[in-house]
């Protein structure tokens, strides 16, 4: 089985830490946080995922823009706090508060059945 990779973006300590612990039973989790330091760990990495958290510093159409703009893109999940509005061209969206809940689900899907980098 490929090992899958989950990179999360966000400058709120205790956000990575909750969101680690709900994700690390699905794949590696490599935090990230700056833009800056998203692109280059995307680049690194090769993830499957990069989930940006807009509550915390980070920001959908420059951020997810700059990530989509790689040889191998990665799914961008954006977690928003002023609604679903400003999703761009993230490939999901949803409410920060609900990623608790609905955060693993997504991702799980945007892995595919068998490995396939796309939605189903």
């Amino acid at each position: 089985m490929t090992s899958r990779c989950v990179v999360l973006c966000s400058t709120d300590d205790d956000f990575l830490a909750m969101t680690t612990r709900l994700l690390s039973a699905l794949a590696l989790v490599v935090w990230a946080r700056t833009p800056e330091e998203a692109v280059e760990t995307s680049d690194r990495m090769g993830p499957d995922v990069v989930v940006l958290d807009c509550g915390g510093g980070f920001e959908v159409p420059r951020d997810a823009g700059a990530l989509k703009d790689r040889a191998r893109p990665p799914h961008v999940v954006a977690l928003l706090t002023n609604g679903l509005r400003d999703a761009g061209v993230a490939d999901a969206a949803l409410p920060r508060w609900q990623a608790p809940a609905t955060l693993p689900w997504i991702v799980r899907r945007l892995f595919g059945d068998h490995g396939v980098r796309a939605l189903q």
